[in-house]
């Protein structure tokens, strides 16, 4: 088993985010076909939108 760690980070580590959050947005599609029916953002729209509001959480 991999070993997890827990770390304090800020803003200057949301990049490393990007992978797992296309990962998750492929996931949904793949595991819910209804959403085929549904207007869906492409992963680099997404992560765009996701990116911009992890920088808001994080700068308050």
């Amino acid at each position: 088993m991999a070993e997890v760690r827990i770390v304090k980070a800020g803003v200057e580590r949301i990049r490393e985010l990007e992978p797992l959050w296309r990962a998750l947005h492929a996931q949904h599609l793949s595991v819910n076909p209804d959403l085929s029916d549904i207007p869906m953002r492409s992963q680099a729209d997404a992560w765009e939108r996701r990116r911009r509001l992890y920088e808001e959480w994080l700068y308050g």
